[in-house]
């Protein structure tokens, strides 16, 4: 009667640790983020003969249901300054489109960078935000598959990203 107790037994534990790896191996990929980079976008400055690439990259994952997070980074450059201390400056606007229910919107941010370095931090100020060179907007496209899009306030070549939100 032992002998079967610890068999029934052994079984049992055998199959509860075989259930829980299987419910682990099965909610593991649904609890990743996802992460998709934008095509670059190249943009003219706000400044002395200055301009560069915006980098986006946009990150969805099941925390954050109906929303995705897009982080920013302006590399900007002069190709020449008349003087010694300058800024150049560019509104980057994230468009989004929902492409299952038709949901859109925008929001924006300025990015800047100078030859005076300083801290790299976000500040409001009228008419929206000023960063540093990098900067994040989390924007609530509502759940599925959505077409963004990053223009500038300038003249520029928008790039642009497909993803799916949770």
């Amino acid at each position: 009667m032992d002998v079967m107790w610890g068999r029934r037994f052994a079984s049992i534990v055998t199959g509860l640790l075989g259930a829980a790896l299987v419910a682990t191996a099965v909610s593991a990929p649904a609890d990743a983020a996802t992460r998709t980079v934008f095509s670059p976008t190249h943009t003219i400055g706000e400044g002395p003969l200055c301009g560069g690439t915006i980098d986006a990259t946009a990150t969805t994952g099941p925390r954050h249901r109906g929303s995705v997070t897009v982080f920013l980074r302006a590399d900007l450059n002069t190709v020449f300054a008349p003087v010694p201390v300058w800024t150049c400056l560019v509104t980057a606007t994230v468009h989004y489109r929902n492409l299952r229910t038709g949901a859109a919107g925008a929001r924006h941010m300025t990015l800047s960078t100078s030859s005076v370095p300083r801290i790299q931090m976000c500040n409001p100020i009228i008419g929206g935000i000023l960063c540093g060179s990098t900067g994040e907007l989390r924007l609530r496209t509502g759940r599925g598959p959505v077409h963004a899009w990053i223009t500038t306030s300038v003249p520029h070549l928008a790039g642009s990203a497909r993803f799916t939100v949770f």
